[in-house]
């Protein structure tokens, strides 16, 4: 049962047929589900405050029928009728030196031969249905949240944050003034990292063989934090950091040491600003 509320939007598209492609219309239905507090829904790809105007009653709504498709995501991104939709890439997340199995989910992906770019990088394409698309992630040439595209005989389709390329750091939650904040490392469990915080960027990657990527931020103002021991079996760290409002840009990279194969022996994360 999914409630229709006032107070926040987490948006699910439900579509029949799986041939439909539009976010909207006689087959396709945009439902919400209450959050409790109200408020914000959101994925690493999107932010989404919701709401519904004072002429729009909360129903309640039940089905056994429908597919689901996709999630909110898919609803921001569906593009016009009689084009190619991606909503989602599973796994979320991949290694630097590529070779993990993924799977694409939209809509229209079996409409001619698929040409697929993964963080600019070309990927092979393999078996299609209207809804998924298999491929393996290539090597990348930087970690982070990377674009995912997919052209065919419909069109192309982009998620621009599609997969994220591991090891990386981010942000869950956007950082306010004065509010301490969470910056939170992605990669492998077993991995040592050392996190590394500049005032300022190289104007290109500092490549230390034999370690994977290059060092982004600038020698001059670096602070070196760590070592950090990851013992997550997800592989995920968070670092606590105080409530500040720096005057000036604060960039963050890591060092990464792994075990597995992902980016052995050791690479660069991306670099996140606060």
């Amino acid at each position: 049962m999914t409630t229709l509320s006032r107070a926040s939007l987490g948006a699910l598209l439900f579509t029949l047929p799986l041939a439909a492609q539009a976010a909207s219309g006689s087959t396709h239905f945009l439902v919400s589900s209450e959050t409790g507090g109200g408020g914000n829904t959101q994925s690493f790809v999107h932010r989404l405050t919701g709401t519904t105007s004072s002429g729009v009653p909360a129903t309640r709504a039940t089905s056994l029928g429908f597919v689901l498709l996709g999630g909110f995501p898919a609803a921001i991104e569906t593009t016009v009728n009689g084009t190619p939709w991606l909503c989602g890439v599973l796994p979320a997340y991949g290694p630097l030196l590529g070779g993990s199995a993924l799977t694409l989910f939209g809509s229209g992906l079996n409409q001619g031969p698929a040409q697929i770019t993964i963080g600019g990088v070309t990927a092979s394409a393999g078996a299609s249905t209207n809804a998924t698309l298999q491929t393996v992630l290539p090597p990348q040439l930087a970690p982070g949240y990377q674009a995912v595209t997919v052209q065919n005989t419909l069109g192309s389709a982009t998620l621009p944050k599609g997969i994220g390329v591991l090891p990386l750091l981010d942000f869950p939650v956007a950082h306010q003034p004065n509010v301490p904040l969470g910056l939170r490392y992605l990669g492998a469990p077993g991995d040592l990292f050392v996190l590394g915080l500049s005032s300022g960027m190289l104007p290109t990657p500092l490549v230390l063989a034999p370690y994977h990527h290059g060092l982004q931020v600038d020698l001059a103002t670096l602070a070196l934090f760590g070592p950090y021991f990851v013992t997550d079996p997800g592989g995920e760290l968070t670092i606590g950091l105080p409530a500040v409002a720096p005057v000036l840009p604060v960039y963050f990279q890591c060092l990464s040491f792994t075990q597995g194969p992902g980016w052995f022996p050791a690479a660069f994360t991306n670099v996140t600003r606060l």
